[in-house]
């Protein structure tokens, strides 16, 4: 009975993650939402492995799912615990092991994702759950186990892409100036001192268009013309700024109406690789 009450309790545990569907559903009838809720159920245990432990013979009982997830063949398991863990990807093993054992130790449940490796050699992603019972006397490890390999790989790809974002993030020097009506220089951060060679203080009052190539310079002076005037206007521009004597830097900009708050315009700026981004530049303004 004790076996019985765990197990459903475990299914209930699980269920909760389902809470979502309710309320898609909520607005049933109460026999409705009756049938859809032992639907799901009914669902969960078929994409759900079971497995029974006996921790004193350390014999392993798994269901056909579980056999399926674990990819035990029954000419590969005789159902002990040490050849379980075998079965298990071997940077895993370890780590599910002292989760299993501190689970019997404890009497605390038990949640873990692992990785095994199928018959064909290919990685899947396991996530284990279980609590111990005493059943008939005996000490039982019951484990439920899901298949979210699915899953793990879009936070894979989700983490890989976030990593990829800061890295570019932080490769790229942000410039901030606020210009004038004049389109004079207001304010400049000091990124302009390692792009221009001259401090933030001495670019001060300076005419910004100044600064930019002569073939770009006449298309940035009427997008800042429009947003001075109200017009709308792509505010995202690609230009040129002068870096050094001879050198020039391409820039992605864009331009925010802030003279309200601080009197001006305020660009922004990331420097970008030329490589990319020169097709976005129209003919005109190549060189």
């Amino acid at each position: 009975m004790s076996f019985l009450i765990l197990l459903l309790g475990i299914l209930l545990g699980i269920f909760v993650g389902y809470l979502v569907r309710y309320f898609q559903v909520r607005s049933l009838k109460p026999s409705e939402l009756a049938r859809y809720n032992r639907a799901v159920l009914v669902e969960l245990a078929q994409e759900t492995g079971f497995a029974e432990w006996n921790l004193k013979t350390l014999a392993v009982k798994a269901s056909k799912r579980q056999a399926e997830l674990y990819a035990l063949g029954n000419d590969r398991f005789e159902g002990h615990y040490q050849q379980y863990l075998e079965f298990v990807h071997p940077d895993h093993r370890v780590r599910l092991d002292q989760a299993i054992q501190g689970a019997i130790s404890s009497g605390n449940e038990f949640e873990l994702d692992f990785c095994i490796v199928d018959c064909d050699g290919e990685e899947r992603w396991l996530r284990s759950k279980g609590k111990v019972s005493i059943t008939g006397g005996n000490p039982m490890l019951i484990e439920m186990t899901r298949d979210v390999t699915r899953i793990n790989q879009l936070q894979s790809a989700y983490r890989r892409q976030e990593t990829k974002w800061r890295t570019l993030m932080q490769s790229r020097v942000e410039l901030v100036l606020v210009l004038d009506e004049n389109n004079c220089i207001a304010y400049v951060n000091s990124t302009i001192e390692g792009l221009l060679g001259a401090s933030a203080d001495a670019l001060l009052g300076e005419e910004f268009l100044a600064f930019v190539h002569p073939r770009d310079r006449s298309r940035v002076a009427q997008t800042l013309k429009a947003i001075h005037q109200s017009q709308k206007v792509d505010p995202q521009i690609l230009y040129r700024l002068q870096s050094g004597q001879n050198d020039w830097v391409y820039l992605e900009t864009i331009v925010c109406d802030e003279r309200s708050i601080v009197g001006g315009l305020v660009l922004r700026s990331c420097k970008v690789n030329v490589g990319s981004l020169t097709t976005k530049i129209p003919r005109s303004s190549h060189s």
